[in-house]
């Protein structure tokens, strides 16, 4: 027995009954196959109280729509029209109609969200989802709103679709508070799984009594044994910054009143005075009566991010603030203005130098408040200090107190009279002269921090691009008036990057790879000049094994092939090598490539170091354990030697045998601690001492061993400091030195010993990855023998390695050198030159 429709389904029934009408009515397939009819012929009395029915229906079902925000449509594959509801054009910000076509609503989806919703192509394939969500945006506010569309398609007899009926819903709100959900528990999550966590806290809010851990205390510079036993909550409030205080005192009170979480983000001071950003998150437990009971809680430690955040706002608010500037010195204005509000200076402002005369042009500037002084106009740099040479080498003037800094204690009385007691100056740079700089104020002593300067040298890259951009734009306004002028401006700011690039740029033949053009970082870096460039390839400056391999190149640039990455040593004009890593591109059309050249020389020779280094190590290990294991040998073997001996005695013939037996194990034993030696695994004694006199004292050693072929000259630098070393071994190092420089020398020439304080920088530190910066005590052992070939020098450290003939050395000298300075904890370089 078949169940009669419900209300709900006659409704939806009549509803598509009624669109169908409407379609037919203009004059449009209903997707059934009927003919439009020209008029409807009258109804029965039945048939007019079964419409009136269903006329009520549809209102309700209309009303039930609009009250759940529920879109009704059907649309027609043949024509692609959709019968819409009044609700459906509302959610997707349509004028009201009854009939819109299709590509019109699809036109509304977000690019990215396109492959989710139907079009005439997966209709009439029958291959739509029959749920789907997707993003839009409304067509009269443009506001992006989250639909969610429920349909089915309909088929005719054949199996082929006719209709696709279905409703759409906005679920922007659910989505929201998915993704807020979402966002919370991660940060949740991230904040216990971290070490940022500083501690928890538990209010007992009818007593005021608020219970923390040990770190939470220290955040708010309270006394951690009190806040075990718990303090007022005006402690704590007082703690945090006059700025954000107003703001948690509301939301306190808000969640006291209401219940439920809490969250906030504010600055607490520490004991040093500082600010420092945290998160607080917690809950608060109500009465049936509704008064707050207890409010436990979690401090996240989120300074790091919050500035990270904080600087990435106030970049992105400078930017757009620099898009409206309008010149140079508004640009600047505005620019730094975000950067003294965000940093907490009580000045900070923009300069051009005059670097001729050690002028300093100040422009206007921002100001935090009326009672700071004013700096505008031209001031002298000797007035305020030396730190002018610093400027001019691009280096960062961070003062973090001008009474205690060398460069400014002189005047720094005149500083403070204009409210500076730490500075801070970003030079900027055009075509390697100075040319502006800006400058951050503060009236209290401030160690200027990594972020600060990283994020002000970002702001004086943007900066001096809009003040560069400013500039070219005003010049352009003044040669717009032909097009010649125009024409000009543009190449002199092609020119301009040409120029100061500091890499190789290069405009080359396709068909024979001769240079076109070049920039002039080629006779920075090279030393060519133009003029002797052009007109030759490649192969006039690299090494015979590259230029087969540069031809190749071009043959697949002229191919249409790029290249991303190639590397050849090219040839310098005072001698010697550059390794350059290239890339270009083809222009076939042109018959012209493009290429760009990056000096990579001190990456490769870092990186050869460091394979040495790990090498060294490796043998150094596997050394150390052979020569443990000798004198282990050694050692049972020379005490045997010793008891045999006593039993020989009076049989001179085998003692003689025995001693020579013993002569050979003394000399083992010095092999083996010269192992050690390069092992680093020698016993050592190092105490301080002055390396100046410990070499005056070798100095009749050193010329009895020479010879008196061999002149010996010391140069000892005044001032030298003590080192921390074992004096024998140093001793033996010393002349291990010198004695392969005799032999360097067959026997006669000059030694040069020199002594001198040496300061390793950050630099060299970079490039040496085996020594630490610092300060150090330099000997430098130079001779006037033949010198070493390139192979030579590279393995000059490893053991057993020597040029000598055969009986002549062990090839563990310059090794012992190697162990021994690696365990006092220097550093050893060898140069060497042929001839």
């Amino acid at each position: 027995m078949r169940v009669p429709p419900s209300d709900t389904e006659q409704a939806l029934r009549a509803e598509v009954e009624r669109l169908r009408l409407r379609l037919r009515a203009a004059g449009l397939d209903d997707g059934t196959g009927t003919a439009p009819e020209l008029a409807p012929e009258p109804l029965a009395p039945q048939d007019r109280d079964a419409q009136e029915r269903l006329r009520v229906k549809r209102e309700q079902l209309r009303l039930a729509q609009e009250a759940g925000g529920i879109g009704v449509f059907t649309l027609d594959i043949a024509t692609n029209m959709m019968a819409v509801t009044p609700e459906f054009c509302r959610l997707y910000g349509v004028p009201r109609m009854e009939t819109v076509p299709a590509p019109v609503i699809e036109g509304l989806a977000l690019e990215e969200d396109r492959h989710r919703v139907s079009n005439a192509r997966t209709r009439a394939a029958g291959q739509v989802l029959p749920s789907v969500e997707y993003r839009i945006h409304r067509s009269d506010t443009g506001e992006v709103r989250w639909i969610h569309r429920r349909a089915s398609l309909v088929y005719d007899e054949a199996g082929k679709p006719t209709q696709f009926i279905g409703i759409a819903q906005d679920v922007t709100e659910r989505r929201q508070a998915e993704e807020a959900l979402r966002a919370a528990n991660e940060r949740l999550q991230l904040a216990l799984n971290t070490e940022v966590m500083i501690g928890t806290w538990v209010w007992d809010v009818p007593d005021n009594r608020v219970v923390t851990d040990e770190r939470f205390a220290y955040s708010f510079s309270l006394d951690p044994r009190q806040a075990r036993e718990g303090l007022p909550i005006d402690q704590f409030v007082a703690a945090i910054h006059p700025e954000d205080r107003p703001g948690v005192e509301v939301a306190i009170s808000r969640t006291l009143r209401v219940g439920g979480s809490y969250r906030a983000e504010y600055r607490v001071r520490r004991s040093d005075g500082l600010y420092r950003w945290v998160e607080a998150s917690g809950h608060c437990t109500l009465s049936p009566q509704g008064a707050p009971l207890r409010f436990p809680g979690v401090l996240v430690d989120i300074d790091a991010r919050k500035r990270a955040e904080l600087r990435q706002e106030a970049l992105l608010e400078m930017a757009d603030r620099l898009r409206e500037a309008t010149s140079p010195d508004a640009a600047a204005l505005l620019a730094m203005e975000v950067v003294g509000r965000l940093l907490g200076v009580p000045r900070a402002g923009y300069g051009t130098v005059d670097a001729t005369h050690a002028l300093v042009r100040i422009h206007p500037h921002w100001m935090a408040s009326p009672d700071v002084t004013s700096i505008e106009g031209v001031h002298r740099f000797q007035d305020y200090g030396v730190f002018l040479d610093d400027l001019l080498r691009g280096e960062v003037v961070a003062i973090a107190d001008v009474r205690e800094d060398p460069r400014t204690a002189s005047q720094a009385a005149t500083l403070e009279q204009v409210g500076v007691r730490a500075l801070f100056d970003i030079p900027i740079l055009e075509h390697g002269r100075l040319v502006a700089l800006l400058f951050l104020h503060d009236v209290r002593p401030r160690p200027w921090t990594e972020g600060e300067i990283e994020l002000t040298r970002n702001v004086a890259d943007r900066v001096w691009a809009t003040v560069s951009r400013l500039k070219a734009l005003s010049e352009l306004k003044q040669a717009n008036e032909t097009l010649e002028q125009r024409v000009a401006q543009r190449t002199r700011e092609r020119d301009r990057v040409w120029n100061v690039s500091q890499d190789l740029l290069v405009v080359g033949s396709l068909e024979d790879g001769k240079f076109l053009s070049v920039n002039p970082a080629w006779t920075r870096m090279l030393g060519w000049t133009e003029e002797e460039l052009l007109g030759r390839t490649s192969q006039w400056l690299e090494r015979p094994e590259d230029s087969a391999r540069s031809r190749d190149e071009v043959s697949r640039l002229a191919a249409g092939h790029p290249t991303l990455s190639f590397e050849s040593a090219y040839r310098c004009k005072h001698g010697g090598y550059r390794r350059i890593s290239w890339t270009a591109v083809p222009v076939p059309e042109d018959g012209v490539l493009y290429a760009s050249g990056r000096d990579v020389t001190e990456q490769r020779q870092t990186e050869d170091q460091l394979r040495q280094a790990q090498k060294m190590e490796a043998v150094g290990k596997l050394t150390g354990g052979v020569a443990h294991d000798f004198n282990n040998l050694l050692q049972v073997v020379g005490g045997n030697l010793q008891l045999l001996q006593r039993d020989l005695a009076g049989n001179e013939r085998g003692l003689q045998r025995v001693r020579s037996a013993l002569g050979a194990v003394e000399r083992g034993a010095r092999l083996s601690g010269q192992l050690l030696a390069f092992s680093r695994r020698q016993p050592l004694e190092p105490r301080s001492l002055s390396l100046g006199r410990l070499l005056q004292g070798m100095d009749d050693l050193l010329r009895r061993a020479l010879g008196e072929d061999v002149e010996v000259e010391t140069v000892i630098s005044g001032g030298l400091w003590n080192t921390l070393a074992d004096p024998h071994q140093l001793e033996n190092v010393i002349l291990n030195l010198a004695i392969n420089a005799r032999d360097a020398m067959r026997g006669s020439g000059k030694l040069t010993l020199e002594l001198s304080n040496a300061l390793l920088d950050d630099h060299y530190a970079q490039a040496h990855p085996d020594v630490l910066a610092g300060s150090y005590v330099l000997l430098a052992v130079s001779d006037t023998g033949g010198g070493m070939t390139p192979e030579v020098l590279e393995r000059a450290f490893e053991p057993f390695f020597t040029t000598k003939h055969e009986g002549r050395g062990t090839g563990l000298g310059l090794s012992m050198v190697y162990g021994f300075v690696k365990q006092s904890g220097g550093h050893v370089k060898l140069y060497s030159e042929l001839g």
